[in-house]
């Protein structure tokens, strides 16, 4: 069984938020949570001391315990968001802690486990704007404005060459890396269905044939490593050109191909 998310809720969050960060006149109705597949998030207007004099939204992240034990790879994460938000990308950012930390521990009962587990814990600057996840389609110039945004970000990315941030990606050996997809290929076993487990075997094997032996030939580096449509943003007055990008837990080491994944 999947382990289970943070058992964390908005006033909980809120204690989480006074004990770990320089915030204060805390807009308490403010509050609300965001979708997550693992984490919990938390949207919370407020004002942080290191930011502005004014207010500010932010985004509460409270870590899957999965996601919380490498710190080298949150710190990774971290150096990738500030990266881009330095060369002019609308992305979240961290925001210090009191002592002066871009994440922090903290363990959390959670029903589930005898011993707390802890997660990490991070306050990112929020970034408005609209996800185009869930349109119905995607518009010739949207495509367009997606590939040329990643397409810039990459360019971003590749300024990561030789860095300690790119070593700690290139480290890790990840299943969403498209280098490693052939390695799903026993999943499909839990596909309950005899013809479409046939179809995706099929699918699989053509990958092996075909893509697999190129990718060595593909130029490689740090990519965002999920640029999908719940983490694409765009405005409302210009719902055809990105404005942002949300969501660097999935940074990995790969070919620049597989983003368009």
């Amino acid at each position: 069984m999947a382990s289970p998310r943070p058992d964390v809720n908005a006033e909980l969050a809120l204690d989480i938020l006074s004990k770990h960060f320089p915030i204060s006149a805390v807009d308490r109705s403010s509050i609300k949570e965001l979708p997550s597949y693992d984490d919990r998030n938390f949207y919370v207007r407020a004002t942080a001391v290191t930011c502005s004099n004014g207010e500010e939204e932010f985004l509460l992240k409270v870590c899957h315990e999965k996601f919380s034990r490498d710190e080298d790879i949150l710190c990774a994460q971290e150096d990738v968001m500030e990266h881009l938000h330095q060369r002019g990308f609308r992305c979240p950012i961290p925001v210090r802690s009191r002592d002066g930390k871009r994440h922090v521990f903290q363990e959390l009962a959670h029903a589930l486990y005898s011993t707390p587990p802890r997660s990490a814990i991070r306050l990112l600057t929020f970034v408005p704007g609209c996800v185009v996840g869930g349109r119905e389609s995607l518009s010739e110039n949207l495509l367009y404005s997606i590939g040329t945004y990643t397409a810039r970000m990459h360019d971003a990315l590749e300024e990561l060459k030789g860095s300690s941030c790119e070593a700690a990606i290139q480290g890790r050996d990840y299943e969403w890396n498209v280098a490693n997809a052939y390695k799903l290929k026993s999943s499909i076993l839990k596909i309950p269905d005899a013809v479409t487990q046939q179809h995706i075997e099929g699918i699989f094997e053509n990958y092996h044939e075909y893509i697999e032996p190129c990718l060595g030939l593909q130029r490689t580096g740090v990519i965002h490593g999920d640029v999908s449509g719940h983490n694409i943003l765009v405005e409302s007055t210009k719902p055809e050109e990105v404005s942002g990008i949300l969501d660097f837990n999935d940074v990995v080491y790969a070919p620049y191909v597989g983003e368009l994944g």
